[in-house]
């Protein structure tokens, strides 16, 4: 994957199916004389403002005839450019595809060091993870299934199936699919960001509807979905009927909570298995102009058992929401108002291009702390979407062709108790950015965050104070590129309270013009307090997959990876790393003895 989506993608909340139609547009790319505005909107660092400059510019010129006129468009930045760059193409005219492809990609995940709950029996499978994935496609079919077994867990745990059939102004899909409604305040199950280096992506735009090919077994529906499309309207219906992990209390016969982790190791998490049967439907009504959509969606959903919903004990729920997005030259408004167990929850945002080289987004929320939606993932300092209220503002600026600035703040308050403490709760976020980029192979930049909140504390009688914590990251990289190497050297220090940590990695890439294969090695070195000054970095991986862990204690971590395409349709990827800990850090929660960890990845595509 080239290092300028690597760079953007480890700054955002990644899901498995986007990582999948990343890949797919990095092989078959968006070919600009032949795509629409929703086309464009499914890559993840495009405004809907920049997407609508480029259909307008296509209008303007009949067709594109080089990459580069992207260049030439007004309201786009540097960054989108680069990173469109690598996404699209120019074509004379739609390619068809005439001919099935069948693809099958295989995956073995494992680790040397002998590990206690494997030992012991408290997990009840082997250590390794593996899945088999088939996708195959024709001119108006996509269709694929998937079986997976993740680490401790005895069989293959998980079988995914999907169908999608593309007719005219029709769709419709038939297994396993994600549903992503407006900006998140019902249902987004398609990718999702937050606060992050892009410091405008505010706007969410995943499709409506799309196939689930991820080895995730939480956050999809299971049934039949339809979408059909009459010139300005556009109607979505959907049916589910899937099993969900939760704790399910025999005593009381309530499922008291659910669970999204997917792993059935241990007698309890088998136990947990499958627990409630939820039965879904909904359906959505939309209109659409090139500058203005709106639309609005009620859901629907049941359960076979009581299900414990914050204070209240439910077998059933009705949800309705409505969102608008509008384009009016240069600003782009859009917002979301939903009601979700009798609570009403909203969010108005905006962005701005104020000229060629300075953009500006403002974004407001408002979380009641009774309202609850099991599938909402929408903009918030929180994994949850309840208890807040927030207002974040950002601006991008080009000072020069060389030069970007970019920096948000971001005000939020908790009115009830919170994970962090158990009386309201104040907070303010602070980031800036400063990029170079003098040419196309050097790269540095420098990037400041700053948080501040209020946390509980106990005292030396074990008696709450509310004390504010304040938190610090300051990173810096440089990129360079040399004929067919790559280089990268990177530092972040992290500091909470009175305590400071650091980490620094040097990678080096190679991949000779033209060949069939490559190799990344990386030198990581850190060195942090506690849990509390972690620090989060992009691990190399091999193909469809992507990890950005954590690293605290004291140590060192060397990865290697090969990729190399043996011919047309046969392709390899192979990773191997060891973490050592100089300190006495417990790895894997204690559960490996020792100071070091090997683990490696071994994944074949065949292609037809």
């Amino acid at each position: 994957m080239p290092e300028s989506l690597v760079f953007y993608l480890e700054n955002e909340e990644v899901d498995e199916s986007e990582l999948l139609f990343i890949y797919e547009v990095l092989e078959s790319p968006i070919n600009l004389n032949d795509c629409s505005v929703d086309d464009l909107l499914q890559l993840p660092f495009i405004s809907k403002e920049e997407a609508t400059s480029i259909i307008n510019y296509r209008k303007s010129k009949t067709l594109f005839r080089s990459v580069y006129e992207l260049q030439a468009i007004n309201g786009l930045n540097r960054n989108t450019i680069s990173l469109l760059f690598e996404c699209v193409s120019v074509q004379p005219k739609s390619v068809e595809v005439k001919h099935s492809r069948h693809q099958i990609t295989t995956l073995f995940q494992s680790f040397l060091e002998d590990q206690i709950e494997f030992s012991d029996n408290t997990f009840v499978g082997d250590k390794s993870k593996h899945y088999l994935r088939y996708k195959g496609s024709s001119k108006n079919v996509n269709f694929g299934f998937l079986t997976e077994k993740d680490a401790g867990e005895k069989w293959l745990d998980f079988n995914s199936f999907h169908l999608n059939i593309k007719k005219r102004n029709t769709q419709l899909f038939i297994g396993d699919y994600q549903l992503s409604l407006g900006q998140g305040l019902l249902e987004y199950q398609g990718f999702s960001f937050g606060k992050s280096a892009n410091v405008l992506s505010t706007f969410k735009r995943s499709p409506t509807l799309r196939s689930h090919t991820s080895t995730r077994e939480s956050h999809f529906y299971r049934g039949v979905a339809i979408e059909q499309k009459y010139k300005r309207w556009k109607w979505s219906s959907w049916f589910s009927y899937k099993p969900i992990d939760g704790n399910y209390d025999e005593s009381s016969h309530i499922v008291t909570s659910l669970s999204d982790v997917g792993l059935h190791r241990t007698q309890t998490e088998i136990e947990n298995k499958n627990q409630l049967l939820q039965k879904t439907i909904g359906s959505r009504l939309s209109f659409e102009k090139s500058r203005f959509n709106s639309s609005i969606y009620l859901n629907y959903k049941q359960w076979d058992k009581p299900l414990k919903i914050l204070q209240d004990t439910l077998e059933n729920t009705l949800s309705f929401a409505a969102d608008y997005s509008v384009t009016l030259k240069n600003m782009h408004l859009f917002g979301e108002l939903s009601s979700a167990h009798k609570t009403l929850s909203y969010l108005s945002g905006l962005t701005i291009n104020i000229s060629r080289n300075l953009s500006y987004a403002l974004l407001y929320r408002n979380y009641p702390s009774d309202y609850y939606s099991w599938e909402s993932n929408a903009f918030g300092e929180q994994s949850n979407t309840r208890n807040e209220r927030g207002l974040y503002s950002a601006i991008s600026l080009d000072l020069s062709r060389k030069w970007t600035l970019s920096s948000y703040s971001d005000y939020f308050y908790f009115p009830e108790k919170s994970y962090y403490t158990n009386v309201p709760l104040r907070g303010r976020d602070h980031n800036i950015q400063l990029e170079y980029k003098p040419s196309k192979k050097y790269q540095a930049l420098t990037r400041i965050n700053w948080e501040s909140k209020t946390i509980n504390q106990n005292d030396e009688l074990g008696l709450h104070e509310i004390e504010e914590a304040t938190s610090m990251k300051i990173f810096a990289q440089l990129n360079y590129k040399l004929n067919d190497f790559a280089f990268k050297i990177r530092s972040v220090w992290s500091r909470s309270e009175n305590d400071w940590g650091y980490l620094m990695l040097y990678d080096i890439k190679y991949k000779p013009l033209e060949s069939n294969w490559s190799y990344s090695l990386r030198y990581l070195l850190f060195d942090t307090p506690n849990y509390s000054t972690r620090i989060y970095v992009y691990d190399p991986d091999v193909l469809y997959s992507f990890s950005v862990p954590a690293f605290y204690g004291e140590g060192q971590r060397i990865v290697g990876v090969l990729k190399c395409k043996i011919n047309r349709q046969l392709s390899l990827n192979f990773k191997i790393a060891q973490t050592q800990y100089y300190d006495n850090t417990p790895i894997r929660s204690g559960s490996i003895k020792g100071d070091k960890l090997i683990d490696f990845k071994i994944i074949v595509k065949y292609v037809l």
